[in-house]
């Protein structure tokens, strides 16, 4: 006969009473359960129901603050869960729901749906998660570029996003930028005022000129010469100039390509209209010629 420690006849510890959310008791009572959950993360995750009305307060209370904001909404999205709801076709995919201990992280749409559909539903939630790994959430899936910019609460989001891209790929547009990798270069290697001024700036020239490519380039003019970009940015927004040749050149080609122009052709251009800005030199039609069978220009 096999003998055992006295440890293992021990009695068990009673577990703790189970936790769970109610959705059919008052919101107070709701939103204290919630909060329990919060401030003692269980080690995992919980299949949790959620009424519209503690879905609206978690939206309107856990959703925003002044330094974290979520990402845009998407709205067919929500309409596609809405749907589910109402229809009782909701099912449990296993999709968590994440909340931090001060707000919700990942999940929005969801609950906005609750909210559009007014039905409860059911989620795996999953509570404790560092805020510092908002970013990352999703990573390469369903947030984009753009929404990582914006979760960290940086103005003018997508086209920032879109800048600092091309400054990372250059002209290999076909390499991949994670959303880690875009934030940590972001925070690394990006001046974010003088971004924001080339975001500006490019907002003002107008939608002839791909914005995100323009802010791109306007940065790194503005490292060239502050003066002359600043000086080619108002030409740019008020259609004077060399830089209003620019904008005819481009008008021309979209119509003339039926609105379809390589963007990487548009940034050329840019740059050769910049180059004559920093040469002192009248800018002409065919100075701002460019094709791929050409070097690509290298900013003056």
């Amino acid at each position: 006969m096999t003998a055992y420690s006295s440890a293992a006849v021990r009695p068990l510890p009673i577990p703790k009473e189970p936790r769970f959310i109610d959705p059919k008791a008052p919101l107070e009572k709701q939103i204290e359960q919630l909060r329990a959950f919060m401030n003692d993360p269980p080690e995992n995750g919980r299949w949790l129901t959620f009424s519209p009305k503690l879905s609206d307060w978690i939206l309107t209370v856990l959703n925003q603050s002044a330094k974290h904001r979520n990402r845009r909404k998407r709205p067919n999205n929500i309409k596609r869960f809405a749907d589910a709801m109402t229809t009782g076709n909701w099912t449990r995919t296993g999709d968590t729901v994440k909340f931090s201990r001060d707000r919700l992280l990942d999940g929005q749409n969801r609950f906005a749906a609750s909210v559009l559909s007014g039905k409860p539903f059911t989620t795996l939630t999953v509570f404790g998660i560092e805020n510092s790994a908002f970013d990352k959430i999703d990573t390469n899936a369903v947030r984009t570029n753009a929404d990582t910019m914006e979760i960290v609460g940086v103005p003018h989001s997508r086209v920032v996003a879109s800048a600092v891209r091309w400054l990372m790929v250059g002209q290999d547009r076909g390499r991949q930028i994670t959303n880690t990798e875009l934030h940590d270069y972001y925070r690394e290697s990006v001046n974010a005022d003088d971004m924001q001024i080339a975001a500006r700036r490019a907002i003002e020239a107008g939608k002839q000129l791909p914005t995100g490519s323009l802010t791109y380039l306007l940065y790194q003019f503005d490292r060239k010469n502050k003066r002359t970009m600043e000086v080619f940015a108002a030409d740019l927004a008020k259609r004077q100039r060399g830089a209003r040749k620019l904008v005819k050149q481009v008008e021309a080609l979209r119509k003339q390509n039926m609105g379809r122009v390589n963007e990487l052709q548009l940034q050329a251009m840019i740059i050769l209209c910049w180059n004559c800005y920093r040469n002192n030199q009248t800018v002409t039609a065919t100075q701002l010629k460019w094709t791929e069978a050409k070097d690509f220009p290298q900013i003056a």
